[in-house]
């Protein structure tokens, strides 16, 4: 017997688009003639050619509208083909949507039963399978009511069940898998990989997540526009899907830019060509262009000055696109003005410019226009020029000549060599493993063993070190990224990252660099792996990325499944498993409790990693810190990069406060709080920023304008000011009265943006008798209740009193648990300032009465009704610094890894309505 289950050839499906409703009914009564033209037609399926064999686990993928459902929809007999022979054998289930085939009306346990007696089973078989269908769905509660109430996840697990409780030859399932909780995806993969196993089912996925795709099929099949583009294994396919992303994004901005430019020059009779040109992948050079021209014969020629739009003016016909290209600037080269094609610069590793040419230069397949290129080329490598034009591409191919001197290309565009546009055009250049800007280049990765000896197999437990090689591409180029490794199961299964940040990386001191990431034990489990690399802008890892990264301007370079790997072992503990962690085990013990309201947790660091051995060992640490590595503050670049919704805003009231306070000694202050002699408050200020962005990002996210606002312990008023920049009615309490000479320039400026005092040494600092309660929508206590002499009960209770149900509290407070406060505790030192000055001020004392962790802090805002309670974790002095180094760098580094020794403790919570 064949093990040909679906075999399909030449297999077409077009549907008729009707130009009115009526046409559809003379249609189907044969009285609507073809070539009528009421009606035009779309070939969903075009010609397609495939075979599946038993127990193939095959998935379907391509873009919305491609064909994929109707292909299911012709195996399922749900609709026929209009030519070509589609050959099924066996019995199918499809899980084409959801709810398809129940009955709304009736109960999960009546749907069960009449589709098991559609399929013939009765009697106390069928009992059994409804038995089985309701253990394996587990909706037990709600079998016996009507499928209508349902959510589509309890359809979805209800269809699944019934429809894989009898053994199928094929199965076909469209996208329901996806609706649902991840436990009973992952339950509903491993029975049909049962199923395929075991009894030989054969599977047809459908599913826009290739991802999911490729962790349950062992084959992938990819349509678009009707047409099967690629066959292949699932690593390959999903390499090749991720490069066409890009693709897609190359397509929709020609066609956007085409689009526009006919529409400003309203003229029918043109079309927009588009020339592009393409380096070799892994370039270092460019390419220096000095004529760009099309010539169409008896309609002249076409030539874009290469000043683009400022030298254009005389013949607007042509433009660069310089948005999203590689082109460089206009500049003089060997006595010519050129434009370079670039290998960095954006995401899209291209360097595009556009031509409006009348229609008839390429009206017909025997106009034939020529591109005439005039270049110097830089190395050997060739790059290569493609033409676009409405939906097709012509591939001119590679340019030629000779390196060092200036070339002339004539380049017919022939329209017999123009080829529809598909999203697997990359696969042809052998452009699937590199993304990014260019900015950096990485040239080759390895996997090595403890002698630095290359190797493909690695045992379970043995050391290795991937060894990666870059180069700095990018003029200029100086500023700290961050880098990722990723280990793919099968080429698919994202299993185990490593990320280190902040590498130096400077373009003028070493263009080229070696970066080595030792595994002193490698514990992935037994299977083949791809490694992936990626260079991205410093903080990438640390922020939600809404661009795919093959398009992402942020990522340098990304090299996907540059090698592989196995691993091999012996024994179950690395079978079965991704990977086996390395882990500190203990009994439980009350000083090392999570909850404990005890500062006793001085030090939870656990021994040093693969990744702490390798920082420790190139920091110096704990010998010669004046050997360090270096790192680079770039403020406040760094913030904006972190906050770029915040920045703006929070920046400007960050300039107008430092106005006033700039050559201030605020002198006042020194009775009580002698560490504040020749204290640099704009440098505290300048660390502050970071603690503005984080009020500004949550005003952005729970306020509005025209609510009240209440900044108790408002000093120098830029929280205050942030609540005026936030469109809030703002009131600013603090011990105004003492101070009014140092704080006259700060009161001013709060007054001259309507922000209202309360001077909290006439009115009392719980505000009894003159703010009434449930008064402020957001209520702001920065940094004040550490300075608390008594309990800070009062004042978390007048807090909570004059902030309306349902506001939200916003306070930031020191963590004593900041990792230097440890290392000082540890060596018998205080965290707080010195006794000696606390001991002789004059009372009161207003510095650091008392530091909180984060689980006490978060304890006394329980304590006083305050709920949905959030916490951010930050440093904030180290932004006083021009550079981190010896000890400063590797406290740094510690406080990244281990949030809870972070610097400071911010928090948003909610009064309960």
């Amino acid at each position: 017997m064949s093990d040909v289950i679906i075999r399909a050839q030449g297999l077409t499906k077009v549907y008729k688009l009707f130009a009115k409703p009526q046409y559809r009914l003379l249609d189907m009564i044969g009285l609507l003639r073809p070539g009528s033209g009421k009606y035009s037609e779309h070939a969903a399926l075009s010609g397609i050619d495939f075979e599946v064999l038993r127990g193939e686990r095959v998935a379907i993928i391509g873009r919305n509208g491609a064909g994929k459902s109707t292909l299911l929809k012709l195996i399922t007999q749900v609709t026929e083909p209009t030519s070509g022979t589609l050959e099924v054998t066996g019995e199918t289930q499809a899980l084409l949507e959801i709810g398809s085939g129940f009955h709304p009306d009736f109960t999960g346990r009546e749907n069960v039963e009449s589709y098991l007696s559609y399929l013939g089973i009765s009697g106390s078989e069928a009992e059994a399978k409804v038995s089985e269908i309701i253990d394996f769905a587990e909706i037990d509660d709600y079998i016996d009511q009507p499928v209508k109430t349902y959510s589509t996840g309890m359809s979805a697990r209800l269809m699944f069940s019934a429809a894989t409780a009898i053994v199928p030859d094929v199965l076909v399932i469209d996208e329901v898998l996806g609706v649902g909780d991840a436990y009973f995806a992952l339950k509903s993969f491993k029975k049909i990989e049962k199923l395929c196993e075991v009894e030989g089912t054969t599977v047809l996925l459908v599913s826009h997540n290739i991802y999911s795709a490729g962790k349950l099929c062992d084959r992938m099949i990819w349509i678009d526009q009707g047409k099967i583009i690629a066959d292949g294994a699932p690593a390959r396919m999903i390499a090749a899907y991720e490069a066409s992303i890009r693709e897609q994004e190359e397509i929709r901005l020609r066609a956007e830019l085409s689009k526009s430019e006919l529409i400003k020059h309203d003229d029918a009779g043109e079309l927009v060509l588009w020339v592009e040109f393409y380096l070799p992948v892994g370039a270092l050079e460019g390419m220096h262009i000095s004529r760009i021209a099309i010539s169409c014969g008896a309609e002249g020629d076409f030539e874009l000055p290469i000043a683009g739009s400022e030298g254009n003016e005389e013949n607007p016909d042509s433009e660069f696109d310089l948005k999203n290209s590689r082109w460089g600037e206009p500049t003089v080269f060997e006595g010519r003005e050129v434009r370079s094609v670039l290998s960095y610069g954006s995401a899209y590793p291209r360097a595009a410019c556009l031509f409006r040419i009348p229609r008839k230069c390429l009206g017909s397949e025997k106009n034939h226009a020529q591109l005439i290129l005039d270049y110097w080329k830089e190395t050997d490598g060739a790059g290569s020029v493609s033409v676009f034009f409405n939906d097709k591409f012509i591939d001119l191919g590679m340019l030629g000549g000779e390196k060092g001197s200036w070339n002339t290309a004539r380049l017919t565009i022939d329209q017999n060599e123009s080829r529809p546009l598909v999203l697997t055009r990359g696969m042809e250049k052998g452009e699937l493993t590199l993304h990014g800007n260019g900015a950096i280049l990485i040239s080759q990765a390895q996997i090595t063993d403890a002698k630095g000896n290359q190797i493909r197999t690695v045992t379970h437990g043995e050391a290795v070190e991937i060894v990666i090689d870059f180069h700095v591409v990018a003029p200029g180029f100086e500023e700290p990224v961050d880098m990722a490794i990723g280990f793919l199961y099968g080429g698919v299964v994202d299993t185990l990252r490593a990320i280190m940040r902040d590498i130096p990386v400077s373009y003028s001191e070493k263009k080229e660099g070696r970066i080595r990431v030792r595994f002193p034990w490698l514990t992935l489990g037994i299977g083949k792996y791809a490694l992936s690399v990626m260079i991205a802008q410093n903080g990438y890892f640390d922020q939600e990325q809404t661009l795919f990264f093959s398009i992402n301007p942020n990522v340098h370079c990304c090299a996907t499944r540059i090698t592989e790997f196995e691993v091999m072992g012996e024994g179950i503990i690395p079978s079965g498993t991704g990977w086996v962690a390395d882990a500190e085990w203990s009994l439980d013990d009350d000083e090392l409790r999570e909850d404990n309201l005890t500062a006793s947790r001085l030090w939870n660091k656990p021994k040093s990693t693969w990744n702490d051995a390798l920082t420790l060992q190139q920091i110096g640490w704990p010998a010669d810190p004046s050997g360090a590595q270096k790192l680079k503050i770039n403020f406040p670049e760094d913030l904006r990069r972190q906050f770029p919704e915040e920045f703006d805003a929070t920046w400007g009231v960050y300039e107008k406060i430092h106005s006033c306070i700039e050559g201030g000694a605020f002198k006042s202050l020194h009775p009580n709080v002698p560490a504040l002699k020749n204290f640099d408050f704009e440098n505290y200020l300048k660390c502050s920023v970071i603690r503005m962005l984080h009020v500004t990002r949550a005003l952005q996210k729970y306020t509005g304008p025209g609510l009240r606002l209440l900044d108790y312990g408002s000093y120098f008023g830029n929280f205050a000011l942030l609540g005026v920049e936030a469109g809030l009615e703002t009131w600013a309490a603090d011990e105004y009265s003492s101070h009014q000479d140092d704080f006259s320039k700060n009161l001013g400026l709060m007054r001259d943006n309507e922000i209202k005092i309360l001077d909290l040494e006439n009115v009392g600092y719980e505000l009894n008798g003159v703010i009434e309660d449930n008064f402020f929508d957001v209520v702001l206590c920065m940094s004040v209740i550490e300075h608390v002499p008594d309990t800070p009960k009062n004042l978390l209770e007048t807090l909570t009193r004059v902030l309306k149900p349902g506001g939200r509290l916003i306070m930031d407070t020191p963590n004593l648990a900041y990792v230097s406060n440890r290392l000082k505790m540890l060596r018998g030192e205080s965290p707080f300032p010195q006794i000696e000055s606390q001991f002789s001020t004059e009372i009161p004392f207003k510095g650091h009465h008392r530091e909180y962790s984060r689980p006490e802090f978060e304890w006394m805002l329980k304590s006083v009704g305050q709920t949905d309670i959030e916490f951010e974790m930050f440093d904030y002095s180290p932004l006083g610094l021009e550079e981190l180094e010896g000890r400063d760098l590797i406290l740094h580094r510690i406080s990244r890894d281990d949030p809870d020794s972070r610097e400071m403790i911010f928090s948003v919570s909610r009064k309960p309505n």
